[in-house]
């Protein structure tokens, strides 16, 4: 991929989803939501849900911001419109999340 094919980036994975941070706030946003950790497709976040700001606010999230953030001038100016949260159906039934990356909508300044 040349750097001018960046810009066109729509997906970030981060799986699987181990770390003791990110559990403990999928925990809570499950429960908040009344949702249930399920095999693909999984529950989906906006990021403007507390759901949404709260699994972009865990380590994994804060990563794929930061990298939006880092390659700004290669991906143009990205955001993290919805978060994907789906369990593995191996034997081992880790999280992972999907991030669905979009364009930054022009502001009205």
């Amino acid at each position: 991929m040349e750097d001018n094919d960046l810009g066109s980036i729509k997906y970030m994975m981060s799986w699987p989803v181990d770390n003791t941070a990110c559990q403990t706030v999928l925990r809570e946003v499950f429960r908040r939501s009344g949702k249930t950790l399920a095999p693909w497709p999984g529950e989906t976040f906006g990021i403007d849900s507390d759901e949404g700001k709260s699994l972009l606010g865990c380590p994994n999230g804060v990563g794929i911001g930061w990298f939006l953030v880092q390659h700004k001038t290669h991906l143009g100016n990205k955001i993290v419109e919805k978060i994907t949260v789906f369990q593995d159906n191996t034997n081992k039934k880790k999280p992972g999340f999907i991030y669905y990356i979009k364009d930054q909508p022009a502001r009205d300044d």
